[in-house]
């Protein structure tokens, strides 16, 4: 019977995943979306989202999806990008990037 229960599980632990980040992600482009320029909350606020999405990829060994979070996370806490009016436009472009491989993942399920 635990045999049994465990795919299911991890399906409904991949589906959760997926939706949860799609929400967040899609939450964080609005967010960005909405704003002409960004301040450095905003940048912090991002990569918050990112470090979830990051531990819930891990947990599920979306090894893939880690890479990208982490990087996107890094590069934002690093200091590497700095508040300015077209940074809203490029990291958006990341964020959507990363959305689109997590949306990816309902195909394996």
């Amino acid at each position: 019977m635990t045999d049994e229960l465990t795919p299911s599980i991890e399906q409904a632990a991949k589906r959760a995943f997926i939706e949860h980040s799609g929400k967040v992600l899609s939450e964080a482009l609005s967010f960005l979306g909405s704003s002409d320029d960004c301040s450095r909350n905003t940048l912090e606020g991002i990569a918050r989202v990112l470090h979830l999405v990051k531990g819930g990829a891990a947990f599920l060994k979306y090894r893939e999806i880690v890479t990208i979070s982490e990087n996107l996370e890094q590069f934002i806490r690093k200091g590497l990008v700095a508040p300015s009016r077209d940074l809203p436009e490029r990291t958006k472009e990341r964020v959507r990037y990363l959305a689109d491989k997590i949306g990816e993942l309902c195909e394996e399920i």
